[in-house]
């Protein structure tokens, strides 16, 4: 598990992926947190691609994305991920 804290510009919607390696992570979840630590938006199901939709509001946001290899694959105990931020424009 891993956590990364990124600034987000105001007035815009994203979309969070975290990707996993197809080969070892069966199942990856992931949590994105605002500056207060109260969780916004996450992914929990059974595959090694998890996405969230978030806002950033009228303001820049400061948020942690933390990333967990949930599931592994056989007997691997370590694999390698992404992290994709997406802006959404409407």
């Amino acid at each position: 598990t891993s956590t990364q804290t990124y600034t987000l510009p105001a007035d815009a919607a994203f979309r969070i992926y975290a990707i996993g390696d197809d080969d070892r992570i069966a199942d990856i979840d992931l949590e994105v947190l605002d500056a207060s630590g109260t969780v916004i938006g996450k992914d929990e199901d059974d595959q090694n691609v998890a996405i969230v939709a978030i806002r950033s509001g009228t303001a820049a946001r400061r948020v942690s994305i933390k990333v967990n290899p949930y599931a592994m694959k056989g007997t691997v105990n370590d694999g390698f991920y992404s992290i994709l931020i997406v802006r959404v424009d409407n």
